[in-house]
C-alpha cells in the first residue's frame, strides 16, 4: 500500500507540473500576442496621425507644407527605387561580363589553372560603356581571342593550341608556365618578372601573393 501511494503522490506532483507549465506556455503566448497587438496599434496610429496631420494641413490652406510633405516621401520613394534598379543593374552587368569572358576563355582553350587569373586580369581592364563590355575599346571576346593568338598568350593555351604562325616551324611547342603559388625556382620567379604589371598583378592576387604585386 506504501508503495501504490508513492506513485499516487509522484504522479500527482507530476500533473501539477504539468499544469504549471501549460499555464506558463500559454502566459508566454498571450504576452507575445498583446506586445505584437501593441506593434500593430503603434503603427496604425501613426499612419492615422500622418493622415490627420495631411487632412490638417488641406483645411488650413498650407499647400505649401503639404507639397513639401508629398514632395519628400514621393523622393525617398523614388530614391529607393532608382537604388533597386542600380543593384540590379550592376548585378546583371557583372554576370554578363562574367559570361562573356568565360566563353572567351573556353573558346580560346585555355589551360584550366590559368582562367581564374586571366579572368581576374580582363575584369579588371573591362570597361562599360553603351551597355556594351570592352577592353581597350574593342569587344571582350575579340581582345581576348587577339590576346590568345599571341606570343604571349600562347603561354596560357592547352599545348595542342599552342602552335602556329609565329613558329618558326610546324613542329614547334611552346613551353607551358604554370604558376599556381609563390614562386620557387629562378624560371618562376624570370616568368613572373616577364609579366606586364597588370597581368602580373591579377596573377599575384590569384596565387595569394599581394606583396609580389609591382
Amino acid at each position: 500500500m506504501s508503495e501504490e501511494k508513492d506513485n499516487t503522490d509522484l504522479q500527482a506532483q507530476i500533473d501539477a507540473l504539468n499544469e504549471k507549465l501549460a499555464k506558463a506556455e500559454k502566459a508566454k503566448k498571450d504576452a507575445l500576442g498583446e506586445k505584437f497587438k501593441l506593434a500593430n496599434d503603434l503603427d496604425e496610429e501613426r499612419t492615422a496621425r500622418e493622415q490627420e496631420r495631411e487632412e490638417a494641413e488641406r483645411a488650413a490652406g498650407d499647400i505649401a507644407a503639404l507639397e513639401k510633405r508629398l514632395t519628400e516621401k514621393w523622393e525617398k520613394q523614388l530614391k529607393a527605387e532608382q537604388d533597386k534598379n542600380a543593384t540590379l543593374d550592376t548585378e546583371l552587368r557583372t554576370i554578363r561580363i562574367d559570361n562573356e569572358i568565360s566563353k572567351a576563355l573556353d573558346e580560346g582553350n585555355v589551360l584550366p589553372h590559368m582562367k581564374p587569373v586571366l579572368s581576374s586580369y580582363y575584369k579588371m581592364m573591362t570597361k562599360y560603356e553603351d551597355g556594351q563590355g570592352n577592353i581597350e575599346g574593342n569587344p571582350i571576346a575579340d581582345y581576348i581571342k587577339t590576346h590568345l593568338a599571341s606570343d604571349e598568350g600562347a603561354n596560357y593555351r592547352k599545348a595542342s593550341e599552342n602552335t602556329g604562325g609565329n613558329a618558326n616551324d610546324s613542329t614547334k611547342t611552346v613551353t607551358m608556365q604554370k604558376l599556381s603559388k609563390r614562386p620557387e625556382t629562378q624560371a618562376e620567379w624570370d616568368y613572373l618578372d616577364s609579366l606586364p604589371d597588370a597581368e602580373r598583378n591579377a596573377l599575384c592576387d590569384a596565387i595569394g601573393e599581394p606583396s609580389l604585386k609591382v
